[in-house]
């Protein structure tokens, strides 16, 4: 069975065993230079620490059982022995709410304010707060409005005949689009808040308890999850997926029903959560470079600063007349400009959610790096599903998305016949003014983008080791098996152990003290994942911070709650999730807490 089948298979399996699951898944720029901002020659400008979220997991595994309560002989250092869930167990985690395990959760009100365990007979909550990612999530209703738990979302743009959100069933016909939902949560204001949007995957899978059996999601917070079709859309796009048209077509989704992550088409039918920040700006800043452009930490995208046909300068910063132009120029310049592109309007999008933050948090004191364009909008490389002769383009300061023609409409002009004026004109007349308003045509702005393959936060300590400053995990640069040159990087072959072995590897590493520390382990899944490049292929990991990755799977130290002798893993070479086999050899990567 190849492995994209077994994965599915697995996840099939373990959803229908404890949910009964069913079809789940499917020109004229003004010459005037703008101020540079201050170039970052790589660290954030904000230095600020967010905790993970530890995986819920509390009891321990040998080779044939998952349900021990402590651990047994010959597998040591475990997940459930390490962090937050062993603190919870052992009574001495101190929470600033409550939460099963690890977890630490707020009910938030109408209002914005936190509902206490006092106040739940007469005070509704409508989302909640994660105290250790400084995360809000939205919590499902089961009433049939706007936010009920049964209704299903595309990420494509809506279908012909799809619901309205809060005014039609999503779930009859089409379903309804995920674009339009939180247009109408924000108009809302949920909890008081206009700046709710989809999760990343990385923030999703935060909300997942690994150490219970379906719906894997704390259910006392997070009451009317769905016990079937459990699959949560993220925005996270699968670049693997990419059509030769430059069309992605898949993004990533959470399975609610065992914690499993696939890759799924956007015009499935699936559920949504949606999150927003609560105080950490952590992610949400611009590292700026000599070269001209900037990174938005969030999305992992650098941004040229200028729009095409503005030249950067370090000193005066855009100057010159930007270029506008119609669809098809656009494209053909982003071509053009060798390892740039043109965004999609989601990639657009997601720098109007920054600019949001930023007025929403003026403490945060986030840069507004961006040189002004001529016209409002610039265009993105998604076609109007709706509409062939058109593509969106976006206001990535508002957030505001138009669909624009993509070219001028040719002008045809109508022969005289002599006929008499009044049969001639009548029938001509109305529509000859309905082609002028709807055809009118305005070029726009283009700004490139491309991926950011550099995680900022992972600092190389030279000495084969690096330190992610945003989780405070430090990790080992080589996989096991392969030895660390200060010259040369990682050198030889990474070895491939069972799940037993992995844990009793990082027991001999912590004996060597390697790299002069005795605390090294087996990251657990939520670790492990942390540090995984889904933008990335083969392997899917940042590769400036970790040489040499085989494209391959890895152990954690998270046995799976649901069959007894699998363990999860990570797949580096796709950057998908899977419990798989205890007895089978994977690679292994170590970690250590470096707070």
């Amino acid at each position: 069975m190849k492995k994209t089948e077994w994965r599915k298979w697995l996840v099939t399996v373990g959803c229908c065993l404890l949910t009964a699951c069913g079809g789940g898944g499917g020109g004229g720029g003004g010459g005037s230079a703008s101020t540079p901002p201050p170039v970052d020659p790589g660290a954030p400008p904000v230095e600020a620490v967010r905790l993970l979220n530890d995986s819920g997991i509390q009891s321990f595994g040998d080779a044939n059982a998952n349900n021990l309560t402590s651990a047994p002989a010959g597998f040591p250092w475990q997940d459930a022995a390490l962090g937050r869930d062993a603190a919870a167990a052992a009574g001495s985690l101190q929470k600033t709410g409550g939460g099963a395990a690890g977890f630490d959760f707020s009910r938030i009100g109408i209002d914005g304010a936190v509902v206490s365990a006092a106040e739940l007979g007469s005070k509704t909550w409508v989302a909640v707060r994660d105290n250790t990612t400084a995360l809000m999530w939205e919590v499902k209703t089961n009433d049939y409005g706007l936010r009920d738990a049964r209704w299903l979302y595309r990420r494509s743009a809506a279908a012909d005949g799809a619901g309205v959100p809060g005014e039609d069933d999503c779930i009859a016909d089409n379903g309804c689009d995920v674009d339009s939902y939180i247009a109408r949560v924000n108009a809302a204001g949920l909890a008081g808040y206009s700046d709710w949007r989809l999760p990343t995957r990385e923030e999703l899978r935060s909300l997942v308890h690994y150490g219970t059996a379906g719906p894997v999601i704390d259910g006392s917070y997070f009451p009317d999850t769905p016990n079937d079709n459990t699959a949560y859309w993220t925005d996270t796009d699968d670049p693997a997926s990419e059509t030769d048209g430059g069309v992605v077509e898949n993004a990533w989704v959470t399975e609610f029903c065992c914690g499993m992550e696939e890759s799924v088409k956007k015009d499935s039918m699936l559920h949504v959560r949606l999150v927003r920040e609560t105080g950490s700006p952590a992610r949400q800043t611009l590292v700026t470079h000599a070269d001209g452009s900037v990174t938005h930490l969030a999305s992992q995208l650098r941004w040229q600063i200028c729009p095409e046909g503005q030249l950067w300068d370090a000193q005066n910063g855009c100057g010159g007349s930007e270029t506008l132009t119609t669809w098809s120029e656009a494209q053909a310049l982003a071509d053009a400009v060798s390892g740039w592109r043109l965004p999609t309007a989601d990639e657009l999008q997601s720098l109007a959610r920054y600019y949001q933050l930023r007025q929403q948090h003026p403490e945060w004191l986030l840069p507004d790096a961006f040189a002004a364009s001529a016209v409002a909008h610039s265009w993105s490389s998604t076609a109007d599903p709706q509409d062939g002769d058109r593509a969106l383009a976006v206001d990535f300061r508002s957030g505001e998305q138009t669909s624009l023609l993509k070219e001028a409409p040719a002008v045809v002009e109508e022969e005289d016949e002599g006929e008499g004026e009044e049969t001639a004109e009548e029938p001509a007349e109305e529509p000859a003014e309905e082609v002028s308003e709807a055809e009118t045509f305005e070029p726009q702005a283009v700004r490139l983008v491309r991926q950011d393959q550099v995680n900022y936060y992972l600092q190389d300590n030279h000495d084969g080791t690096v330190t992610d400053r945003f989780s405070g995990l430090m990790w080992k640069v080589c996989s096991e098996g392969q030895l660390w040159n200060p010259q040369s990087g990682c050198i030889g072959v990474a070895a491939q152990f069972d799940w037993q072995g992995a844990l009793q590897q990082a027991q001999t590493v912590r004996a060597a003290a390697e790299a002069g520390y005795n605390d090294w382990r087996l990251p657990n899944i939520k670790e492990l994942t942390s540090i995984l490049n889904a933008d990335r292929l083969e392997p899917a990991s940042y590769r400036e911070s970790f040489p040499a990755t085989p494209a391959g799977i890895y152990w954690s130290a998270s046995p799976y709650a649901v069959f007894p002798a699998f363990a999860w893993t990570a797949d580096f070479a796709d950057g998908a999730l899977a419990a798989l086999l205890k007895m089978s050899p994977h690679h292994v990567r170590l970690v250590r807490d470096a707070r």
